[in-house]
This record gives C-alpha cells, structure tokens and sequence, in this order.
C-alpha cells in the first residue's frame, strides 16, 4: 500500500535534485548601484528555473550553468560609478511683427465751399498712403542642467501656458494610469534620460520624453507611450525641436508657440559637455 506514495515522494525529489543541478547560486555584492535597480534587466537571462532577488547592495541569483557568466559579466558593465553630466540647451526664438499704417487725404471743392485735411492737395485731388512696418526680434537663451548618468532632467521650452481642456484630452489619450491633477498653469518641456554608452566613450543615448510640469508644484505628467531614443557624441549640438516636431502632436504642442502680436518661430537644441 506505501509502494506508489513512496515512489511519488522518490520522483519529486530526484527532479528537484536535478533542476538544481541545472542551476547555479550564487551572490553578487554592488559597489556602486542598489541591487534593486538591475533586477529588471538580470532576470531575462536567470532562465525558466532561475530566480533573481535584491537585498541592499546584494543580488541574489540563481540561474543555468552556462548563463552565469553572461550574469556576471552585464553586472560588471552595469556596477559603475554614475558620473554627473551637463547638459547645454539654446533656446532661439524669432518673433516677426508687422504693423500696417493707412492714411487717407483730400481736398474737395463745390461752389465757394471748400473741405480739405491737407493743405498740400489741390481741389478735388484725394492721397492714400500705406505704410507696412516689419520688426523683427531675436530672443537667445541659454540654460544648464545637470543630470546624473541613467536619470532623468527637465529641459524646459520656456512657455508657461493654461491647462486647457486641449491638455486635459491629450493626457486622457496618451497616459495609460490616469492620475487626478489640479493644474492651472503649466510649464512644458522635455524630460532627458541620459546613459552613457561605455565608460571611455563619448557617444551618449538620450531617452526622450514628452513633459507637461504644474507650476510651484512637484507634480508632472510625462508622455511615455512617445518617447524616443537617439545617440548623440559629446559636444555636438543635437536638434530636439526639430526632431520632436515631426514626431508626435504632444511634441508639436509643446514646441509651437503664437504670440498675440505675430508669429514666433523657434529651435531649441541641446549639448552634452562632460
């Protein structure tokens, strides 16, 4: 009667015994990262019997035999110092203002009554004169921000605008977990997340994403079902305005501004110095 309960028992414990087998448990001590920060990007490679966990400093793995190594080694890659980086960002706008001025004078004469607004016409003589004035106005701006390499910073276009019923819709469309806000005022840019491409290269990757910000608050709305990647090198202007603008209509919105007394173009570019 214990034959089959026995050989049950006997089974489970020779597949466990040879699922560890398979597998290898070891502990990876950080220097310079929390544990938790990588177990997102550790735990494709632990494999169907494998596990990954965080503790402090510590990674807690177990995964196949022939992935330990490709383990080890990403670790490796990934547990370095973070380095604060600089970030240079030009702001240029263009304001064109037109301003027309239309003046009319004449002199008309019947019988001994005469009506004139000029001295200068003859009777009967009447001068329309139109007078178009264009200005135009350069706005430069410069703004640094420093950021830590792998996190995110706020690179503002400089508008602070309502939040309209337009806002609220496009949030509604594009952000997934709704979140109760109580803007008024917004002020709009562009989060950067920055990471460095090895730690001797000078080609950096830039995360970015769309950003509406309320004013004297810590609260903020990032789009990022629109973010976008691009690699840049260091010291070389990259084109954000230019490249978001074709991209999606929060960008578009965010980058297209129209002053009250005429249109206003713009390019927003930024640098990564160090």
């Amino acid at each position: 009667m214990l034959k089959k309960p026995l050989s049950f028992a006997f089974f489970l414990i020779v597949l466990c015994t040879l699922v560890q087998a398979e597998t290898t448990f070891i502990i990876i001590e950080l220097n310079h990262r929390m544990a938790q920060e990588l177990v997102p990007t550790i735990r494709p490679l632990v494999g169907d019997n494998g596990v990954v966990t965080a503790a402090n400093n510590q990674l807690f793995i177990r995964a196949d035999r022939e992935h330990i190594t490709e383990i080890q080694q990403l670790v490796a890659a990934l547990d370095v110092e973070k380095h604060n980086h600089k970030i240079s960002v030009s702001y240029d706008a263009i304001n064109s203002q037109q301003q027309d001025n239309t003046s009319v004078q004449g002199s008309i004469k019947r019988g001994n009554i005469s009506i004139s607004n000029s001295r200068k016409l003859p009777n009967n003589a009447a001068q329309i004169q139109f007078e178009q004035n264009n200005t135009i106005v350069t706005q430069q701006n410069m703004q640094f921000v420093n950021v830590l390499d792998g996190e995110r910073a706020f690179v503002k276009t400089g508008q602070i605008v309502p939040y309209t019923q337009e806002w609220v819709l496009l949030k509604q469309r594009y952000i997934q977990i709704q979140t109760t806000t109580n803007f008024r005022d917004i002020s709009t840019g562009f989060a950067i997340r920055l990471s460095s491409l090895g730690t001797s290269s000078n080609e950096f990757e830039l995360e970015i994403t769309p950003r509406i910000a309320g004013l004297n608050t810590n609260g903020f709305v990032d789009f990022e079902e629109l973010s976008t990647s691009v690699r840049v090198r260091k010291g070389e202007w990259f084109d954000l305005g230019g490249t978001m603008m074709n991209r999606d209509e929060v960008s578009r919105k965010i980058l297209s501004t129209q002053s009250q007394a005429g249109q206003q173009s713009s390019t927003l570019k930024l640098s990564v110095e160090n």
